[in-house]
């Protein structure tokens, strides 16, 4: 693409009486609206538009071919007049086929409140005289960014996410920071910074002294903006502080490096706990780059990346939620999510419950649902990892929880099943079969199906727990049944497949494989995956019973298949994890793990996660089974992993953490909250306050 000429970005040629006419009748007709039309020129791919909109001068470049999609760029803080097509140059987006704008704010120095305004008006402008047929994003850097939280806060309606590059939150905290930074000496600031891991001095600063210049500059035009002094003006800090304007309703990613001396990183870590604190971590990622500093490469290279995660993760959210509500994901056990699904193994977080987790999570609405070996139904928050409530049964509870319609529908080896309230846990019914049943629940049209040690496949009314029918096999079961056309799919110890009739149970066909049935059938395009303990994968008609194809694995297979885009992926007990052609069951590859793989894959986002007896949960290529990352939780791993809005369920029955939750994203720390980082701020506050009186003395002498 070539760059526009100065030539071209001054004027414009006309060539006819006629278009000078035109060009005055578009003057006097931006004016009635407010705007008055500077020019517009087109280069090679685009096309720029500049102009002053309510004294604020702005820059709009609308690509050819343009996608209908629009980026706001929110300029940082500037102490001069600021041209915007200055700041048209931080997009790369243009490139992808979105239009791009910045306005000046009509302001110099601080002018967050100015800068909300006015980007506002520029958007509504573009949006209504532009044929903007997409989304909106916001894209803010440094002061920027927190005019542009707070206008996605503000303004959901208008803007679909807002991706924010080491912008403050907590404007009392940052004034408190750059005023006691501006008055140390030489020797206290260099030892403070070598902590951070900032330069001396830091990144675009020619010395200390001309950063510190530019930290006391920066705090005299938040107090011409404000009026005064966190001290004096505090609500008018507040107003400006995306912190205490968190309650977001569309997605947003942070890109903070953790050594920026000018926006501390923990400006972006206050703002996450008042995210959480609002009950919105589920619409916020914060993505640190490890001695990054202000405005540097380092951090500026993520920019690429992160707008295109969240192009897909708004996009996502306007198709999802993406919830995995039971065992397998659906009631056919497809175990396949269209989630995004996290490409490394950072942690959200990790909690411990009362027990060893087998139980494989299930998550709707924020919430996970999952058992533990100490005989506990558990309710966490997705975000966070946080009790919400639990319920004691009698006994370990292996089954995996059903959520449907705000209950919860689990069994346990206390020979029960039970039916909960999804918000409080509280116990609404339950069903006593014959003896221990692990098996975990599938729910649909008012019924529960599951089997039992005691031979039976039960069918329970789902509000009432009242048993409607039972089907007696010739062992006990352990599998999870599968439910699609009518029909109830389930293995068992009896060395048989089944199909029942959901409605009636009656049996429609069984297939007899060489050894027990564990597995729970997985019920894809007419065609039946299960495992057994015979070291096969079995494809099956669903109508019919017919075996299609048999691929034998070197192990007992009694993991619930995945299948997936024309491939089925398994694991086994010979350690390894298996990709076959849906259609023909020829293997397409196979990853060995260092032990045996009884944890059920699943697949999202093109790649596949498991568990193995190694110790370890493994994310692998979904196309050629390339290792993509593991993560070792200390003991053995057979719970199945679960996948949900970009993050991976899965328990262990490691001892001290039993639960983990993998995401890119920072996670938030332990026993974080608003209150406590509030608490921490005014810490800050009451030592700049001090510098603040120190500094006023001095002046006074």
């Amino acid at each position: 693409m070539k760059k526009l000429g100065k030539k071209n970005c001054n004027s414009i040629k006309f060539k006819a009486t006629s278009l000078t006419a035109l060009l005055v009748s578009v003057f006097l007709l931006s004016a009635l609206a407010g705007v008055q039309f500077v020019g517009k020129v087109s280069a090679e791919g685009y096309t720029e538009t500049t102009g002053t909109l309510d004294g604020a001068d702005f820059a709009l470049r609308i690509p050819d071919p343009w996608n209908g999609m629009l980026v706001i760029i929110c300029r940082g803080y500037s102490s001069t007049p600021v041209n915007p097509v200055m700041w048209l140059s931080f997009a790369t987006m243009l490139n992808q086929g979105f239009a791009i704008a910045a306005s000046n704010y009509g302001a110099v120095g601080s002018c967050v409140s100015k800068g909300v305004d006015s980007t506002y008006n520029l958007t509504r402008y573009i949006i209504d005289n532009y044929n903007v047929t997409g989304k909106v994003f916001l894209y803010g850097l440094s002061m920027g960014g927190a005019i542009a939280l707070l206008l996605g806060e503000k303004y959901p309606d208008v803007y679909s996410g807002v991706l924010d590059l080491f912008g403050p939150k907590d404007y009392k905290e940052h004034y408190a920071h750059k005023d006691r930074w501006a008055n140390l000496s030489d020797v206290e600031l260099t030892a403070e910074l070598t902590v951070l891991g900032a330069g001396i001095p830091p990144y675009m600063f020619s010395s200390l002294e001309s950063f510190q210049d530019s930290l006391a500059t920066g705090n005299i035009d938040i107090e011409l903006e404000t009026g005064g002094t966190p001290a004096t003006h505090p609500t008018a800090y507040e107003n400006i502080s995306p912190a205490y304007h968190a309650n977001i309703m569309i997605p947003v990613i942070t890109v903070h490096g953790t050594s920026d001396a000018m926006v501390l990183f923990n400006q972006s870590i206050i703002y996450q706990a008042a995210v959480a604190n609002a009950g919105c971590l589920n619409l916020y990622r914060l993505y640190n780059v490890t001695g990054g500093e202000h405005m540097h490469p380092s951090v500026m290279s993520e920019v690429s990346a992160r707008f295109d995660e969240l192009v897909a993760w708004s996009d996502a959210l306007t198709e999802g939620p993406y919830d995995w509500p039971m065992f397998g994901h659906d009631l056919q056990r497809s175990r396949y999510s269209a989630s995004p699904a996290p490409n490394t193994n950072q942690t959200l977080w990790k909690t411990t419950l009362d027990g060893m987790v087998g139980s494989s999570p299930a998550i709707v609405d924020g919430k996970v649902y999952l058992g533990s070996f100490g005989g506990n139904v558990y309710c966490l928050d997705a975000a966070t990892g946080a009790e919400i409530w639990n319920y004691t049964t009698g006994d370990q509870v292996y089954s995996s929880p059903a959520v449907v319609d705000g209950k919860v529908y689990v069994s346990s080896l206390d020979r029960n099943v039970y039916c909960l309230d999804a918000l409080s846990g509280a116990k609404i019914w339950n069903y006593t079969t014959g003896d221990q049943t692990p098996s975990s629940p599938a729910v649909v049209d008012g019924k529960v199906y599951v089997g039992s040690y005691d031979g039976n496949v039960y069918c329970l009314d789902a509000e009432t727990g009242t048993k409607i029918w039972n089907y007696t096999v010739g062992d006990s079961t352990d599998s999870d049944p599968a439910v699609a056309d009518g029909r109830v799919y389930l293995g068992s110890d009896d060395y048989n497949v089944y199909c029942l009739d959901a409605t009636t149970g009656t049996k429609i066909w069984n297939y007899t494989t060489g050894n027990i049935v564990w597995s729970s059938p997985a019920v894809v395009d007419g065609k039946v995956y299960v495992g057994s303990e015979d070291n096969n994968l079995y494809c099956l008609d669903a109508l019919t019973g017919a075996l299609i194809w048999n691929y034998p694995t070197g192990g007992k297979v009694n993991t619930c298949p995945a299948v997936a885009d024309g491939k089925v992926y398994l694991g086994s007990d010979d350690y390894n994890v298996y990709c076959l052609d849906a259609t023909t069951g020829t293997k397409i590859w196979n990853y060995t793990t260092g032990g045996i793989v009884f944890s059920s894959p699943a697949v999202a986002d093109g790649k596949v996660y498991v568990g193995s007896y190694d110790r370890k949960v493994y994310c692998l290529d979904a196309t050629n089974g390339a290792f993509i990352w593991s993560y070792a939780t200390g003991f053995n791993v057979f719970s199945s992993p679960a996948i949900a809005n970009g993050v991976v369920y899965i328990g262990s029955t490691a001892a001290v953490q039993g639960v983990y939750a993998f995401s890119p994203w920072v996670p938030i720390p332990e026993g974080l909250t608003f209150t406590v980082m509030a608490f921490l701020s005014s810490i800050s506050l009451l030592v700049g306050s001090q510098y603040l009186r120190k500094r006023s003395k001095k002046r006074e002498k």
